[in-house]
C-alpha cells in the first residue's frame, strides 16, 4: 500500500512524524511538500516531490504529477491548508475538473468524506451551530462586522472575550481581549489578517486562474466570552463518518503562548469529549486523520471549539497508547471496517513533544518527568531543530 503526504507547511512536526509509524504498519510513503520541508529530511519518505510556492497556481498540477508518479491509494493532508485545497479538488467544476483523472478524483474522494460538509468542518461558526442543534457544549459566539459592535457586545458579555476568524487555524487568528483597548487593537489586526490571509490568497488564486467558486466563504469575525479552562485535543481516525478510536490529551504547556501548540501534554479520559468527537464525525461523514479541539472547563466540562481534517500533533503518536490510528487507514483503504481500543491502558500519561517542549524552556522538568518524544530513529529530524 501506498500512502502519498500533502503539506503546504515546512516545519509542521506531526506530518513530518508520520511516516516511521506507518512505515511500521508496512507502508510505503511518498510525500509532495515545500523543498527542504520536514518531510524531505525523514529518512521514512521513500520519495519527496517538492514544489517553491504552495500559493502557486500549479499546486493542482504538483499534485497531479506527484499522484501520477506515486500511484499512490490515498492522500493525506498534513496541515489546513492542505486539507482545503485537497477538498477543493474534490469538489472541483469548470476547468479543474477537466484537469484531474476520475482515478485521482476517486482517490480523492476516499481521502477526505462527504463535500456536502467540508464548509462546516472548516468554519468555526458554522460547525458550532450544528453542534449546538447536537446539544453539543460551544462557546457563544456572535458575528461583529465592525469596531463598534464588538466593543458594545464585549461589554454585554463582560470582559475577558475572544475575538477569532471564523475560519483560521492553530490559534493563529485567535485574540483574548482583557479591555476596550485590546479590542480595538485586535480587531484591526484580525480584519487586516482577514484580508491578505494565507487562505485568502488560495481562494484568490484558484478563482483567478482555476476558473472555479472557492469552496467555502470569506471568514467573518465572532466574538464570544472567554472560558476558563484547560485546551484539550481528540486525536483520531474515521471513515465515513464511522469512528475509529482516539485519544484526549489536555494542554499541559503551550509554545508559543497561551494559545499557541501544545509543548506538553497529559492523556486523559473525558468521556464528553469521546462523545462529541463520535457525534461530529458522523454528522460529516469524515474520512481520514482529523483533531477536534476542545476547552475543557474548571467543572470538566468540554466545550467544542473547532475540527481539524488533516494529521495532527499526536496522530504519529497514539500507537504508543493503544491506538493504532495507522493501522485503521490501512483497513480503510482495504475497505474494511476497523475500531481500535477507545478505553486506554495508558502507557504515558505525560508526554513532553519534540522539540517544542525545548523550545519553550530548555531546562523543562517536563524534558525528565514526562516521556519524551525524541526522534532518535530518525536523524534526519532529530539534527533539525
Amino acid at each position: 500500500m501506498k500512502v502519498l503526504l500533502v503539506t503546504t507547511e515546512s516545519n509542521w512536526w506531526g506530518i513530518a512524524r508520520l511516516p516511521e509509524h506507518l512505515k511500521d504498519e508496512g507502508f510505503n510513503i511518498d510525500a509532495l511538500c515545500p523543498a527542504g520541508a520536514l518531510l524531505t529530511k525523514t529518512k521514512f519518505v521513500d520519495q519527496a516531490y517538492t514544489f517553491q510556492s504552495p500559493l502557486s497556481p500549479f499546486l493542482l498540477f504538483y499534485l497531479i504529477n506527484a499522484f501520477n508518479k506515486s500511484d499512490a491509494d490515498i492522500i493525506i493532508p498534513g496541515d489546513d491548508y492542505a486539507a482545503i485545497c485537497l477538498q477543493n479538488f474534490v469538489s472541483a467544476n469548470s476547468f479543474m475538473s477537466r484537469l484531474i483523472s476520475q482515478k485521482l478524483h476517486n482517490v480523492l474522494v476516499k481521502s477526505t468524506g462527504d463535500k456536502k460538509w467540508f464548509s462546516a468542518i472548516n468554519n468555526k461558526k458554522i460547525l458550532q451551530q450544528y453542534a449546538q442543534q447536537l446539544n453539543i457544549r460551544t462557546p457563544s459566539n456572535s458575528a461583529v462586522t465592525n469596531l463598534a459592535k464588538a466593543l458594545e457586545k464585549a461589554t454585554e458579555i463582560s470582559y475577558p472575550v475572544v475575538l477569532k476568524l471564523d475560519q483560521g487555524f492553530g490559534g493563529q487568528e485567535v485574540r483574548i481581549c482583557q479591555n476596550d483597548s485590546d479590542v480595538e487593537k485586535c480587531f484591526d489586526n484580525l480584519d487586516q489578517e482577514r484580508k491578505i490571509s494565507k487562505v485568502k490568497k488560495i481562494k484568490e488564486i484558484i478563482k483567478e486562474f482555476l476558473l472555479v467558486k472557492y469552496l467555502h466563504e470569506d471568514a467573518g469575525i465572532s466574538i464570544q466570552k472567554y472560558i476558563k479552562g484547560k485546551p484539550a485535543y481528540f486525536t483520531f481516525f474515521s471513515r465515513k463518518g464511522f469512528f475509529s478510536g482516539g485519544v484526549t490529551a489536555v494542554a499541559i504547556k503551550t509554545y508559543p503562548g497561551e494559545i499557541g501548540p501544545s509543548s506538553v501534554v497529559g492523556i486523559i479520559k473525558n468521556e464528553e469529549v469521546e462523545k462529541t468527537a463520535k457525534q461530529i464525525v458522523e454528522l460529516t461523514g469524515h474520512t481520514g486523520f482529523g483533531g477536534l479541539d476542545f476547552i475543557i472547563d474548571e467543572n470538566d466540562h468540554a466545550y467544542l471549539l473547532e475540527f481539524n481534517p488533516r494529521v495532527t500533533a499526536l496522530s504519529y503518536f497514539v500507537k504508543e497508547l493503544g491506538v493504532n490510528l495507522s493501522e485503521a487507514l490501512k483497513h480503510h483503504i482495504n475497505d474494511e471496517a476497523y475500531q481500535t481500543h477507545t478505553v486506554l491502558p495508558v502507557k504515558h500519561e505525560l508526554i513532553a513533544l519534540y522539540p517544542k517542549e525545548i523550545q519553550r524552556d530548555p531546562h523543562s522538568k517536563y524534558l525528565d518527568e514526562a516521556f519524551h518524544d525524541v526522534p532518535l530513529n530518525d536523524p534526519g529530524l532529530l539534527v533539525h531543530i
